[in-house]
């Protein structure tokens, strides 16, 4: 058995994330991000993605998504909203910051977010 990639979700705000030290709770941590990225992406032999969230700075979210490009990641999903935005406090998604994201690296991004029509990616 193989599978095609492997995922690495730094998107996870929940509080379990937070107790468990993984998902948006790793984002301050670019050291880790950088590692985990790059070991798995020297040691598999199948692309290695990643999903993170924005930060309030666009420059930041920026130098981040550039950062885990240049660990070996693949493709690039980004969530829109930063971890705080979440539960009874899940605000929009800042389509802006994943376009800076986009315009600045050369993997693929996937965006995510606020997608809830047709209209809404029209």
């Amino acid at each position: 058995w193989q599978c095609d990639a492997v995922d690495i979700n730094f998107g996870c705000p929940q509080n379990i994330a937070k107790r468990g030290h993984y998902g948006a709770f790793l984002q301050d941590e670019w050291h880790t991000v950088h590692s985990l990225v790059s070991v798995l992406a020297q040691n598999l032999v199948v692309p290695v993605t990643a999903k993170i969230r924005v930060f309030n700075d666009v420059q930041r979210t920026v130098e981040y998504a550039r950062m885990i490009e240049a660990a070996g990641a693949s493709v690039l999903a980004v969530h829109g909203r930063t971890r705080e935005m979440r539960g009874v406090n899940p605000g929009m998604a800042d389509w802006s910051q994943i376009r800076a994201v986009k315009e600045s690296v050369s993997i693929p991004v996937i965006a995510n977010g606020n997608i809830l029509s047709y209209a809404d990616i029209a």
